[in-house]
């Protein structure tokens, strides 16, 4: 039970724990990292193969960041990582047809893009196979599943307002930063400061989140 007299900064390292403890499974972390192999050329391939300020039309849902995790963080008590997991695959899945789909055949980076969207996708599949059917088909959180609901929606229906343009660059660096945040135990080693920034980072969010 939370003291009344906590302070905020005490508040936010129990809301924070359980970010830092939730176990991934190590069958995930084969593929991950296959991943992030790809992710770390993302700035030659998602910048300099683009014009200047190029960016990709996405649903505001799609820009998916840090920042997003804390305050869902924040508002949902008991959150499972289970469910931001998931989130964070169905948000990905989106923004890279979105980012291959802007690319005509020849274009120099849609071998890296395909390339990227397979590691992904097998990395899904591990994540499927690592947990029982069961989870899911529990039924998501009102606000995730709200979430949900606009990145499945028909592009057609989707209001103007909830487009935005985003850069190549930036949503795979949303993408790579969210992963070590979400999936943190599986990269410890050259990316172990990353993953300290992207705690302390956090842990910020929901304190200021707090003071507010």
């Amino acid at each position: 039970v939370l003291s009344s007299s906590m302070s905020p900064f005490l508040l936010a390292l129990c809301v924070i724990e359980p970010v830092l403890m939730n176990l991934t499974p190590s069958s995930m972390c084969t593929p991950l990292k296959t991943l992030n192999v790809s992710l770390s050329h993302r700035r030659r391939y998602m910048k300099h193969n683009f014009p200047i300020n190029y960016t990709i039309r996405v649903h505001q849902k799609e820009v998916f960041k840090l920042s997003n995790i804390s305050r869902m963080r924040a508002q949902m008590q008991g959150l499972d990582e289970l469910v931001l997991q998931r989130l964070w695959f169905q948000v990905n899945q989106g923004v890279l047809k979105k980012i291959i789909r802007v690319m005509p055949d020849r274009h120099p980076s849609r071998p890296y893009a395909a390339e990227l969207e397979r590691r992904f996708r097998d990395a899904e599949g591990v994540f499927v196979q690592s947990h029982p059917a069961e989870v899911f088909q529990q039924e998501l959180p009102e606000t995730i599943q709200n979430i949900w609901d606009c990145l499945t929606e028909e592009p057609d229906r989707v209001p103007q307002s909830s487009w935005r343009l985003v850069s190549p660059k930036s949503l795979l660096d949303n993408f790579c930063q969210t992963m070590y945040c979400l999936f943190s135990q599986c990269f410890t080693s050259e990316e172990e400061e990353q993953n300290r920034e992207c705690s302390q980072l956090l842990l910020l969010l929901i304190y200021f989140y707090f003071l507010l």
